[in-house]
């Protein structure tokens, strides 16, 4: 409620309101508030078309840019965000499941991935303060297609603000690359066409970070955690993320590699 009231003052109106006419209320020891409705456009917001792939990152920027002056008052009431740890313990949980996932996705390939993701962390480490030389902001630390939405009147409107942490601009940033990554078709060029993206072109330390495999890792963890293995159409989906684009996969984070090598000469 604090930071959606601080961006409507500072200009960010594409959001939600809270409801102040009902105050938050408790209900089976749970906090409750009732938000405005926004009112969808009959098109949803997704990242295949190149328009809402720039559309979204500009909305990014401009939330970013609201909401600066926010990261130091709400220091301590939402969490720092640590992009290395978070990565490390999904590798680990990752690499503790193996012995389910090598049922289905072969030996080569999840040494592949384990070692890409080893060689990015390492990477990260060793630049991590090029991240600490930005300057922090509040992030909104979940930027799937499902938290832009398209108002009636074609507005795009930036939603659900659970994750939100105080880090610099580039950890939203970073995961927009990774969702956006499949859309066009693992080419890295296409990323630096975008503004906000191509600050970080020379950046090593995000150019290491774009070699882990995070929405891989992501979704094999949340498969096993939740219990789910039983869950065919899931499963496949999955499986399909893992192997089908893995050559790609694999030319993209070949290419990571090379522009940290030239971004270092």
């Amino acid at each position: 409620m604090k930071l959606t009231a601080f961006l409507k003052e500072t200009g960010f109106t594409k959001t939600y309101e809270f409801c102040s006419l009902i105050p938050p209320f408790l209900y089976k020891n749970r906090l409750f508030s009732l938000i405005e409705y926004i009112k969808p456009h009959k098109e949803k917001f997704h990242f295949f078309n190149e328009g809402n792939r720039e559309e979204g990152l500009g909305l990014l920027s401009q939330f970013h840019s609201a909401s600066h002056e926010m990261a130091v008052e709400l220091y301590g009431e939402v969490p720092t965000f640590n992009q290395i740890y978070k990565w490390e313990e999904r590798l680990r949980l990752f690499e503790s499941s193996i012995p389910i996932i090598s049922i289905y996705v072969s030996d080569f390939i999840l040494k592949e991935l384990i070692s890409w993701a080893s060689w990015s962390l390492n990477g990260m480490r060793l630049f991590k303060r090029l991240f600490r030389e930005e300057k922090n902001t509040i992030i909104h630390g979940d930027v799937a297609h499902h938290n832009f939405l398209r108002s009636f009147d074609g507005t795009l409107c930036l939603i659900d603000f659970d994750l939100i942490a105080v880090a610099p601009a580039a950890m939203d940033y970073l995961q927009y690359a990774n969702r956006i990554l499949p859309s066009v078709n693992y080419d890295h060029n296409a990323l630096w066409n975008y503004k906000e993206l191509s600050f970080y072109k020379t950046n090593p330390a995000f150019l290491y970070a774009l070699a882990f495999p995070t929405d891989i890792f992501r979704e094999w963890n949340r498969l096993i955690k939740e219990n789910r293995m039983g869950n065919q159409s899931y499963l496949h989906e999955v499986w399909k993320l893992t192997v089908e684009d893995f050559n790609d996969r694999m030319v993209f984070y070949s290419n990571m590699a090379g522009m940290v090598e030239n971004s270092s000469q």
